[in-house]
């Protein structure tokens, strides 16, 4: 019951003032989200909410195809200052006015590198790298210097536990093209007026060099088949710069400076030098190994023309004799000299040949005549020593270890994108002897797209999550086979008496590579023998302790004459080191084929003789180690190229003064009849003063 006098109304007032506030307040909203759409006001003009950045993207696009435009319109007017004579003007006016003060320090400015522009997203070309040209393969074997060896991590697990380090290996060769390198980069499929656009020059121009080379290899099969594909691992100690790249490049401001510390460093990444060796012939590029086949002939041409320079030097000692020998040689080439006793009488002054100055009018024409045969046999000893040279010899006697091939050749003086040719070589240490192989490479580029997806595509933002972009597989290279151990040649093969198998027999020779050499020794057979024999070794062969100077420890050469019981040759300095022979290698060596004779019969393979009469040659039944039986041919064994290349290794071997590390070749000396020390012969070895300029241990230079 209400209370007297007080209406309903008048007792819910403020009740009702609360409601009618309600719903005026759900009216607006209902007017302002339902009835009427958001709308905010931009540049003076009422849009919808969700519009609202549309005119700032058109204004952007608008501002970004002005600064794209190859050909902006200019102002049809341009106002000009005269700088000339406003600088005519402060030249000649006071120096400073008395309400300007100079500058402390340089205005401040805000600056940008065409490196950090801001593309609209578009649409760019994939950079997609060349291949690489089919590489060329070469197989190789050396014994690599321990030193070189201890300062290269991981080597050692690669290479026989032991010294000598006999090391079998594989390198291969390849090249790309700098212009198509360029054409990459600047591809652009669809042409100037296609929505595709060529990446921007600034993503790529500093660093467009090889971070690396890829290389991979197929094994092939007893039955010639190729088999699975495996990774060739990097030569220990060979630079990289892919190697924890996460850590090292984790912007594309990084990467680049990746890229162009690849492209200062190219020699090294490109084309890295081998191993050094301690014996063995020097590494060649893969394409300038010549082919076992041709080896015969140029070990041949070789040893012709050493015997023309050795010629030329015997007739060069005995002219150079004849001008500076004793005074009855002279009486008695001149018929007008008077004799004493078979001494000169004439007490006349003789021209000597260490005065060039001398007019050659007043010279004796014996002396003029003789020199002038000494300059045209030096003239020919140069055209010899041309022409061995590029049939790659070095001379004997030389004092350090030389390049054995033309490294200027493989680099270039123009920038790498306008070089037509850039070659690649890796080496593959890896390898079982025997094997044979084939191989294929890419090359590792930065990818210039990295950590810009906000000038991408949507549809290139995948490829800008790569930090690194790489070329197509190469084609194959042709197989290439890694040499066994050893090897056997049969030289001869006679079947005995029918009924009398003890007078069947054969001879071979056998070879096994051996401290940098190829190792040569014959053996008679009968059937049932096995292909083994000792082979006698070079003196000085020896082991190195790595913890000290190579030179303190070296064996050394002692000259034939050096016992001469009249003592004049004997030298202290000529005994060997302390405690050499606990370095020094054993004086043979055994060497198996691991095969057995069973039986020489007739070949069934006739051969033409004189009159054209045939002549019946034999072959060996040999069983190999795998339990298979085979036939050899003397005759086709003789002929096999690989024979030659093992042979001309052989002979240089039986020569063999081991070298030591650090340092060039040595000779023996031969001795003389004054009994001179022979290390004061330049052939002897490096004398003191080139030992204090270069000392005597470490690895030396490289002859890999």
């Amino acid at each position: 019951m209400s209370a007297k006098g007080i209406s309903w109304i008048e007792t819910n007032f403020e009740k009702l003032i609360v409601v009618v506030m309600l719903l005026a307040f759900l009216v607006v909203l209902i007017f302002q989200f339902v009835l009427q759409s958001s709308a905010v006001d931009v540049g003076g003009s009422k849009v919808p909410l969700a519009k609202a950045f549309e005119p700032a993207e058109r204004a952007a696009e608008r501002l970004q195809s002005q600064i794209n435009d190859p050909n902006p319109a200019l102002p049809e007017q341009v106002e000009t200052r005269d700088l000339a004579a406003e600088f005519d003007r402060a030249l000649s006016g006071g120096v400073i006015q008395s309400e300007t003060f100079l500058a402390l320090g340089e205005p401040l400015a805000l600056e940008a590198s065409s490196g950090d522009a801001i593309y609209a997203a578009a649409q760019f070309a994939p950079f997609v790298p060349p291949a690489p040209s089919m590489p060329v393969a070469a197989s190789y074997r050396a014994t690599l210097d321990p030193y070189a060896v201890k300062q290269i991590e991981g080597l050692a697990e690669m290479l026989p536990s032991e010294q000598p380090f006999d090391t079998p290996w594989v390198s291969i060769q390849g090249t790309f093209s700098g212009p198509a390198l360029r054409a990459a980069y600047e591809n652009d499929p669809d042409g100037p007026s296609g929505p595709i656009s060529p990446l921007p020059s600034s993503w790529w121009s500093q660093g467009v060099g090889v971070l690396a080379v890829e290389v991979e290899r197929q094994q092939r099969d007893v039955e010639g088949n190729w088999g699975p594909t495996e990774v060739v691992q990097r030569l220990p100690g060979t630079p990289s710069l892919v190697d924890d790249l996460d850590e090292t490049a984790t912007n594309y401001r990084q990467l680049e400076s990746i890229g162009v510390q690849a492209t200062r460093n190219e020699d090294v990444i490109l084309r890295p030098e081998f191993v050094q060796i301690l014996e063995g012939e020097p590494w060649l590029p893969p394409a300038e190994v010549p082919d076992p086949s041709e080896v015969g002939d140029l070990k041949s041409q070789i040893k012709a023309y050493e015997r023309q320079l050795a010629g030329i030097d015997r007739d060069i000692q005995q002219k150079q004799a004849a001008l500076a020998g004793p005074a009855q040689d002279a009486d008695r080439r001149d018929p007008t000299e008077g004799r004493d006793g078979g001494r000169r009488t004439d007490s006349r002054p003789q021209p000597e040949r260490r005065q060039p100055e001398q007019n050659t009018e007043q010279v004796d024409p014996r002396i003029r005549n003789i020199q002038s045969q000494i300059d045209r046999l030096n003239a020919r000893k140069d055209e010899i020593t041309t022409k061995l040279t590029a049939l790659g010899w070095q001379p004997s006697d030389q004092v350090g270890i030389a390049d054995a091939y033309d490294r200027s050749a493989y680099t270039h003086t123009k920038p790498l994108l306008d070089t037509d040719e850039v070659s690649f070589w890796v080496h593959d240490i890896e390898v079982e002897p025997g094997a044979t192989y084939r191989y294929r490479t890419r090359l590792v580029f930065v990818n210039p797209m990295y950590g810009r997806k906000s000038s991408l595509d949507e549809s290139l933002h995948e490829l800008a999550d790569a930090k690194l972009t790489v070329s197509p597989w190469s084609e194959w290279s042709d197989p290439v086979g890694v040499s066994w151990d050893e090897y056997f040649f049969l030289t001869s093969a006679t079947p005995g008496e029918a009924g009398n198998v003890g007078k069947t027999s054969a001879t071979a020779e056998l070879y096994r590579f051996y401290y940098g050499y190829w190792r040569k020794s014959e053996v008679a057979l009968e059937p049932g023998d096995l292909f083994a024999a000792q082979v006698k070794l070079p003196d000085g062969l020896q082991r190195w302790d790595v913890e000290r100077e190579a030179s303190a420890q070296a064996w050394k050469p002692i000259p034939e004459d050096a016992q001469s019981t009249s003592g004049n040759n004997t030298n202290a300095d000529l005994t060997q080191v302390e405690g050499i022979e606990e370095y020094l290698l054993p004086k043979t060596l055994p060497v198996s084929a691991d095969a057995w004779l069973l039986d020489v019969v007739a070949s069934p393979m006739a051969t033409a003789g004189i009159g054209g009469a045939s002549t019946l040659s034999y072959e060996a039944l040999v069983r190999g180690p795998d339990g298979q039986i085979t036939s050899r041919s003397p005759s086709q064994d003789a002929a096999l190229p690989l024979l030659a290349v093992i042979k001309a290794s052989a002979e240089l071997g039986a020569n063999q003064l081991p070298r030591i590390p650090g340092q060039g070749p040595r000779q023996v000396f031969r001795g003389g009849p004054d009994g001179r020390d022979p290390r004061s012969n330049s052939q002897f070895g490096r004398d003191d003063a080139y030992e204090q300029q270069h000392g005597g241990g470490g690895g030396g230079a490289g002859g890999g």
